[in-house]
């Protein structure tokens, strides 16, 4: 019996603390309730976080972490907003717009790959919440996903389509899957929706000046300027169509005002000096690239540029400097061994030209400038067999080239080839006279009547001159 009687004993006691413990659930329950109610009436982050918290000691339920994660997010406290989706998360697996919520903060922290799990998640749970296929689309436009990108925003315009937004974000999944015509529909619809939002005009000009139409392009820029006068990349993009269509004086106009307005714009200084350098203002050239150069030391295009610009001065060493730059940057890059040969062989340093030229040749074997310009270094070294065999694979691969044959020519001569290189420089005088060069044809004939005076061609060949 009394064992009996203490185990009626023990199960009234559990009774009692089962009894308690509800009494206190509903108790820290309802203050909990008031917590909540608080941090909803505050406008002040850290107040709301701080009533929030108090909400969730007294009774941790998954959408306290919910609400607390939201308010973090709200002052860009992402880690301890993730902390919290988490949580909730943990609490409840079936609420979809958790998922939402936690898959924006794994975008904005740049994890795409997870936020896209979320959202996926998300529309497994809820297929009817329309934000999750524009988030996700961004986030597969932000890994490179263009296509499904495409597919979400398409699905999100189909249910709300009045979103200027997803047009103009599918017209940028478009435009980097270089389907322009589909962008500039998107674009158009944008400006259709929201006339004033300038990165429509500016992304459709962009659209346009990538296929090509450039007026239409300019429009577009033009209207973006108007819009947003300080927008520093449409400046840019309309100072090269002038620069490429020739149009100098507008070119400078915008290059100077992308400047204006940004004057740490390592491309504006770059831009500019291509520029200067297409007016032949070479001095004004080396300052604008010197300072791209400063600003952006990874802009290795501008010592390739500013290489042969010192060239031209016959600043020889400074160009064989700039160009010895290209090539440690990329060891791959043929024009700047083709550029430094011809410097090195300016120099008086043939072998280190040969080596550069053969370099080229090694990494493209079908630029034919670069047998050209290697048979000359192996004329100047006085190697005139192998300059003749250089020339020959330039004429091969460019039987237009009147430079080639005329080289040839000389090679021939040196060699006392006489025949040869009267056929050499009577084919590079007839191309000579082709492409308008009198005089470089008349010294074809000069180097003919040198050579041998009864050339069977040369009477018809000076006739031909004259007439031209």
């Amino acid at each position: 019996m009394r064992k009996r009687l203490v185990l009626i004993v023990l199960l009234h006691s559990v009774i009692y603390t089962i009894c308690f413990a509800e009494e206190t659930l509903s108790l820290n329950q309802n203050k909990s309730r008031e917590w909540l109610k608080k941090a909803e009436e505050t406008d002040t982050p850290s107040i709301k976080i701080e009533y929030y918290t108090k909400a969730i000691e007294l009774d941790a339920n998954y959408l306290l972490y919910y609400y607390r994660g939201s308010a973090f997010a709200d002052i860009e406290n992402l880690d301890e907003a993730l902390k919290d989706y988490n949580k909730a998360i943990e609490l409840n697996k079936e609420d979809a717009y958790i998922y939402i919520c936690r898959g924006y903060i794994f975008s904005i922290k740049g994890q795409e790959e997870d936020a896209i799990k979320d959202y996926t998640k998300a529309i497994e749970l809820d297929p009817k919440e329309t934000s999750v296929y524009f988030n996700r689309g961004i986030s597969f436009g932000k890994k490179g996903y263009y296509g499904k990108a495409i597919i979400d925003l398409t699905k999100f315009i189909q249910l709300e389509p009045g979103s200027y937004e997803a047009y103009y974000n599918r017209g940028n999944a478009y435009i980097y899957n270089s389907d322009y015509d589909s962008a500039i529909l998107d674009y158009t619809k944008v400006i259709e929706l929201e006339n004033t939002f300038t990165y429509a005009h500016y992304n459709r000009g962009v659209a346009y000046d990538r296929k090509g139409d450039y007026k239409r392009a300019i429009e577009d820029y033009n209207k973006t300027i108007k819009l947003d006068p300080k927008h520093v990349m449409v400046h840019c993009y309309r100072g090269i169509i002038y620069l490429n269509e020739g149009r100098i004086f507008e070119a400078l106009e915008d290059f100077d005002k992308e400047i204006e307005i940004d004057p740490l714009n390592a491309f504006a200084y770059y831009n500019r000096a291509n520029t200067y350098s297409d007016k032949g203002e070479y001095e004004k050239a080396i300052k604008d690239w010197s300072k791209a150069i400063n600003l952006d030391t990874g802009l290795i295009d501008v010592y390739s540029r500013r290489g042969v610009v010192y060239a031209r001065k016959g600043e020889i060493d400074k160009a064989i400097n700039d160009f010895t730059k290209v090539i440690a940057s990329n060891p791959k890059d043929t024009a700047a061994y083709c550029n430094r040969g011809s410097a090195f062989d300016i120099k008086g340093f043939q072998d280190l030209a040969i080596e550069d030229y053969t370099k080229a040749i090694e990494l493209d074997p079908g630029r034919s400038i670069v047998y050209y310009n290697r048979g000359i270094a192996y004329l100047n070294k006085k190697d005139y067999k192998k300059a003749v065999d250089d020339y020959t694979l330039t004429i091969d691969l460019d039987p237009k080239n009147a430079l080639a044959y005329n080289g040839r020519g000389m090679a021939n001569k040196a060699l006392d080839h006489k025949e040869s290189a009267c056929d050499d420089f009577y084919q590079a005088g007839l191309l000579f006279l082709e492409q308008g060069e009198k005089l470089m044809a008349l010294q074809c004939a000069y180097q003919i009547v040198k050579i041998n005076a009864l050339f069977p061609q040369l009477r018809e060949f000076i006739d031909m001159i004259k007439i031209k």
